[in-house]
């Protein structure tokens, strides 16, 4: 029998709806269908299948998503258990999601490691769509979710934290893939000795990260331009699967063949 991970919103106490206002009660449900209408539609290899609805009537809502079960786990947990991982091809393999999602005019919202399971065939795979929302339009500086953006801190642009920006966009989801780029080379989440506090001190003082050991100078330069304060001067996901496919070709060039011709003194 297949296995399946089953995701169902939190059942809520007796009378706990009372103590909240009406427009609340609203929103969740609508938060649950919002997740459904982006994800059922998507088919990727680098996206988790969505498998369906299920009923289920403990949980106080008729209705949970259903997917695959993932014994691997997400990428940083896997990396950390498999530390001899290739890691550029997975870098490549979030791009070509990420590239996947805003080409369709969805901005994630919430890229970051834990979001990233790791398929039986070892090809990453974006999940949790919570965040994510169909944009009204897919020019790449003006694309947006209408969801306001609640995701982790260390991931988030600058714009989002210091600026009073309150959407999501094609910018903040390639600034949230530099930070994930950090992440799967080191295993570790960005700003792994800081609280979240002083994580967004160094946001926006532009302290980011240090370079990763064997994080080559291409992918390097990209990940240094994907925390560009301006959101327009960042690179794009299309970019993103460019340069690293020409990463991968020029560390593991195809083999060349050559045709044997009969020689006459052979």
């Amino acid at each position: 029998m297949k296995q399946v991970a089953v995701k169902t919103l939190q059942s809520r106490k007796e009378g706990q709806y009372q103590q909240r206002s009406t427009g609340y009660e609203e929103r969740v449900p609508r938060r649950f269908l919002s997740e459904v209408s982006v994800w059922c539609g998507l088919n990727h290899k680098n996206i988790l299948e969505f498998l369906g609805l299920a009923e289920s009537s403990k949980h106080g809502l008729p209705l949970s998503m259903v997917s695959p079960w993932i014994v691997n786990g997400n990428v940083t947990e896997y990396i950390k258990l498999n530390p001899s991982t290739e890691r550029l091809p997975l870098i490549l393999g979030v791009a070509e999601g990420v590239q996947f999602l805003h080409s369709n005019g969805i901005v994630h919202g919430d890229i970051k490691g834990p979001n990233i399971l790791m398929s039986d065939n070892f090809e990453p795979l974006l999940c949790d769509f919570g965040m994510a929302k169909f944009c009204e339009t897919y020019d790449y500086q003006n694309v947006s979710t209408t969801l306001r953006y609640a995701g982790s801190t260390r991931y988030m642009a600058i714009e989002l934290l210091w600026e009073g920006a309150t959407k999501t966009s094609n910018g903040s989801d390639m600034w949230a893939f530099g930070m994930t780029c950090v992440e799967i080379l080191t295993a570790q989440m960005p700003y792994p000795d800081c609280l979240d506090g002083p994580v967004i001190i160094k946001i926006h003082e532009e302290i980011f990260p240090g370079r990763p050991s064997e994080c080559p100078d291409p992918l390097w330069s990209f990940m240094q331009r994907c925390w560009r304060k301006v959101v327009k001067d960042r690179p794009t996901s299309q970019d993103a699967v460019g340069m690293m496919s020409e990463l991968l070709k020029a560390k593991h060039p195809p083999i060349r063949t050559y045709n044997v011709i009969d020689h006459p003194l052979a």
